[in-house]
């Protein structure tokens, strides 16, 4: 059967028939998600539980290889870099291969005991999504029966995600009879609600969202939470792969390789000048860098108004930049990639005020080497011992020749 949607020019909201008492519906339940995978696209018909789960299935599918969280490769401009989706797809379908007896794991063995799977900085949900139609596919096409659902547990930091994760763990664990989904909000520095637990935990594009201070305490919880011999499974943004100039690229890549810790990276930085102040006075830092007001809390990808900013910070912030690459000037760069202007620090915070640019900042410095030297200042390979899993091999080529992987996969000892 194939779910009909169409794309909408407004975005569409479902009625929340949970607040009025009524059960939801197995529509309400995929609309609801949906909306939030890809606001806009409307699906006209969804009948039972399994529908749900197709349905959604199908939009994912689509919403990804069309665009979404999709970025295609391009040399300059702000499309330049790695793709997020195709990054995190690479060991989403590696584990997917092991719980289908491909690789390494047993059929007999997989059918007869439970697999524990823990997706910690999940987002919405789309590479646990992703991993469970990939798996059910294969054991319905095979004919497999568990003798227990496979647990996986979602963990995310944001609270806003709860309404998508609630209505994707009520659509499979009602449609989809291979897997048992739970949903919760988990600080990774905090202790996990299980240890010596999961069997695979993913922390995808996830650890350069975490400030060097809470590193040790992070792993230290997702190793406690992992059977022994578990996996441990990362990605994590590139330089590259920042919304940036080319030329930044390169010039961040000559830096970075000659930096004497993983954490004392040159920043990248994205200036957009906006035609409407309406929309623009934000500021976007995605790596718990310090130019914050006191008493302002961090938030992994945030936006923040000019008002929580604290300006000398920032400045001092822009002055280490432009020493790092002994330039005097920052550059603002059209929608195309083209510089438009090249201002002083002092001008750049102007434009922040008035909201006349866009402003993003992060410190994507974590190719698989640098990864690999953040974990082992924090953890030995006493306890966790790197694989060398064929995934992470050419899993992306850049533009201008750079690492061929961003990821790895540890186990736990």
């Amino acid at each position: 059967m194939k779910y009909l949607f169409k794309l909408l020019v407004i975005m569409t909201f479902p009625l929340y028939a949970q607040a009025s008492g009524v059960e939801e519906t197995p529509l309400d339940l995929a609309q609801r998600y949906i909306n939030h995978i890809a606001p806009g696209v409307k699906i006209d018909r969804v009948d039972t539980d399994e529908d749900a789960f197709k349905a959604i299935c199908e939009v994912m599918n689509v919403y990804l290889t069309s665009g979404g969280v999709l970025h295609h490769h391009s040399k300059k401009g702000p499309d330049f870099g790695y793709s997020f989706t195709e990054k995190n797809r690479a060991p989403i379908e590696f584990v997917a291969d092991m719980l289908t007896g491909k690789k390494s794991w047993k059929q007999e063995t997989l059918q007869s005991t439970q697999m524990t799977i823990a997706d910690v900085g999940c987002g919405l949900g789309l590479s646990a999504l992703l991993l469970i139609s990939k798996v059910t596919e294969t054991y319905q096409k095979e004919g497999w029966t568990l003798s227990h659902p496979i647990q996986l547990d979602l963990f995310d930091v944001n609270h806003t995600h709860q309404s998508a994760l609630q209505s994707l763990v009520k659509i499979i664990n009602k449609g989809c009879p291979y897997f048992q989904l739970t949903s919760s909000v988990q600080d990774v520095s905090s202790p996990f609600p299980h240890a010596n637990h999961y069997k695979v935990v993913f922390a995808l594009n996830l650890m350069h969202y975490v400030p060097e201070m809470a590193w040790r305490l992070s792993l230290e919880n997702m190793v406690c939470s992992m059977k022994k011999n578990g996996l441990l499974f990362m990605t994590t943004d590139h330089y590259q792969s920042s919304t940036t100039h080319v030329d930044q690229c390169t010039d961040f890549a000559s830096h970075a390789t000659k930096a004497t810790s993983p954490f004392l990276l040159p920043c990248v930085l994205l200036h957009m000048k906006e035609t409407s102040s309406a929309t623009s006075n934000k500021v976007r830092n995605l790596h718990f860098l310090p130019f914050l007001k006191a008493g302002i809390n961090y938030s992994p990808a945030h936006s923040y108004g000019f008002d929580d900013i604290d300006e000398e910070a920032l400045k001092k912030l822009f002055t280490h930049h432009l020493a790092e690459r002994r330039r005097s000037t920052l550059c603002l760069f059209s929608e195309t990639g083209t510089i438009t202007e090249e201002v002083s620090p002092e001008r750049m915070i102007s434009y922040i005020q008035t909201g006349e640019v866009i402003f993003e900042i992060g410190n994507y410095g974590f190719d698989d080497l640098f990864l690999q030297r953040a974990v082992r200042q924090f953890m030995d390979d006493s306890r966790l011992r790197e694989l060398k899993s064929p995934w992470t091999k050419n899993l992306l080529k850049t533009a201008l020749g750079g690492p061929s992987s961003v990821g790895l996969t540890f186990q736990k000892l």
